[in-house]
């Protein structure tokens, strides 16, 4: 299967869909080290309607304009961070993230940002090995800034093993 998904802004009425994606996408974690990702609790439906009225929720929609993944961008540190990426499995591998991760950066481009941060597992294919192919690196503990140190300390309490993530970064 090819999806010529397009990516757009994500609608109002469409946020109450993007907790069951989340939760479908979850499943690869299934046969890993981070299968605890199954049990974390779905983005909040009030962050979610908060970060759409800024226009910080994007969408994959198929041919069909059926919710196929999303993407979330919080502001954090004056700088965009891609707080949530998910593609469902049966979409997964055509280009669907790197199509909402470039839409992001263009955006953040066009918005006069200088970087894109993020959060991920470090050793997942999908995860910082993905995020390095679109060019994404380490943050240095020394660049850590009090947003993303929150953004850590929010991971921790939420039960992600810290040792296992990495803050990542894009210049743009």
């Amino acid at each position: 299967m090819n999806c010529q998904c397009r990516i757009r802004l994500a609608k109002f009425t469409e946020l109450s869909l993007l907790n069951k994606l989340e939760n479908e996408a979850a499943i690869i974690f299934k046969n890993t080290k981070y299968a605890l990702e199954i049990n974390q609790a779905p983005l909040s439906l009030e962050l979610l309607q908060r970060q759409q009225k800024q226009d910080l929720v994007w969408v994959a929609a198929n041919e069909q304009d059926r919710l196929v993944g999303f993407a979330v961008v919080l502001i954090i540190d004056k700088s965009p961070h891609l707080h949530e990426l998910s593609v469902i499995p049966e979409y997964s591998r055509q280009g669907i993230g790197t199509k909402l991760v470039h839409q992001i950066t263009t955006w953040a481009k066009g918005a006069n940002f200088t970087r894109v941060t993020l959060s991920t597992f470090r050793d997942i294919p999908w995860n910082a090995p993905f995020y390095r192919k679109l060019g994404f690196s380490k943050i240095k503990p020394s660049e850590i800034k009090p947003g993303l140190e929150n953004v850590r300390n929010q991971e921790a309490d939420a039960g992600l093993p810290i040792h296992e993530r990495i803050l990542m970064t894009l210049q743009l």
